[in-house]
């Protein structure tokens, strides 16, 4: 049972992530912010807001690897941030 509810967790973290990048998205057409830069804000906002207040978000569970971020998430958003340079 615990299984299920920590499965339960990442499936809505990762949905209310994604669903906050959509909301970004939108946000940046109508601004001059790239993209990018307005989801590194975010998530330093994000970031923040689960050290100020510990609990506040099921997000602080969730513990990424440095390495991941390195060889994953960052080369993908520079590579985004490229093509939309063009």
């Amino acid at each position: 049972m615990h299984e299920i509810s920590h499965t339960a967790l990442v499936m809505e973290s990762l949905f209310v992530l994604l669903l906050l990048a959509a909301v970004v998205l939108a946000s940046t057409k109508r601004t001059r912010i790239p993209y990018s830069v307005a989801l590194v804000a975010l998530g330093i906002g994000l970031a923040a807001l689960v050290r100020l207040a510990p609990g506040s978000l099921p997000l602080g569970e969730i513990r990424i690897s440095p390495e991941l971020i390195l060889y994953v998430f960052l080369p993908t958003l520079l590579y985004e941030a490229a093509l939309r340079r063009r």
